[in-house]
């Protein structure tokens, strides 16, 4: 009995899976048809699109974006007032610390740490660059002259890097590339103004940069081999309210930086 009624529950749920049969009748038309009289969104769309010069609209953002390329503009860098040196301790703190494979005496390699996080290296300690990094604004003519003048005198080892204007104009003018200052090189190397030189000091400064930011009597075509010359290495640093004489005048320190004062040629 129990076995007929299972059998009657499951033909009961089957038949409601079934599709049932279904008819459809028209009914006619009652009151009043009226076309639709708004136009087609779809429609619309498409003849908008119609009317578009491709070709054009391509080739005018095309020019746009080149012209920002070649205009773009790192604003907050001013020129400089004065012409001064800042060290700059480049020296990172390992968050981390880093493995490495090390060979035991009995011929095998294992896995060991050997810089802890929380050691603290300049990598200047282990690498010291020959050349340097000369930042000027090529939309300013003087700075423009002044890094001329010192690329001129230094080919191989002064690289420029603009920080706006036409780089790809001035780049034809110098017949070299010329980078540009994006920024985060701005904030590596902590630009203030310019023209700047970047280099790196030299004795106890050895693993220091030496940024160095040259003032309008040095900025110029004229002054520019003699002022990279005594920067090469940073302005030297002498005690608080001493001034020692230089090829271009007195140097007096104040903090980290190395200022030129007095006499300038």
């Amino acid at each position: 009995m129990r076995l007929v009624s299972r059998k009657i529950g499951a033909c009961a749920l089957l038949l409601l899976w079934l599709p049932l049969a279904a008819s459809a009748h028209d009914l006619g038309v009652r009151g009043t048809v009226f076309a639709i009289a708004e136009p087609s969104l779809l429609v619309q769309i498409i003849e908008k699109l119609s009317a578009v010069d491709w070709k054009q609209k391509s080739a005018d953002l095309l020019a746009k974006a080149k012209h920002g390329l070649h205009h773009y503009v790192q604003d907050g860098l001013t020129p400089a007032d004065e012409t001064a040196t800042r060290y700059i301790d480049q020296s990172v703190t390992l968050q981390k610390p880093i493995s490495a494979p090390v060979k035991e005496p009995d011929g095998q390699s294992v896995w060991r740490v050997i810089d802890p996080a929380g050691t603290r290296f300049n990598p200047l300690d282990k690498l010291q660059p020959v050349t340097r990094m000369l930042v000027f604004d090529p939309r300013v003519a003087s700075q423009t002259a002044f890094a001329l003048a010192a690329m001129h005198a230094w080919p191989d080892l002064i690289e420029l890097v603009a920080t706006g204007g036409d780089i790809k104009a001035v780049s034809k003018q110098i017949q070299r590339p010329l980078f540009y200052a994006s920024t985060s090189f701005v904030q590596r190397f902590q630009l203030r103004h310019t023209p700047t030189l970047i280099g790196v000091g030299k004795g106890p400064l050895d693993n220091r940069l030496a940024v160095t930011e040259f003032g309008p009597a040095q900025a110029t075509a004229k002054a520019a081999v003699t002022a990279v010359r005594a920067a090469w290495y940073g302005l030297p640093r002498v005690k608080k309210g001493k001034t020692s004489g230089g090829a271009i005048g007195g140097i007096t320190n104040t903090g980290d930086n190395a200022h030129f004062q007095g006499r300038h040629s």
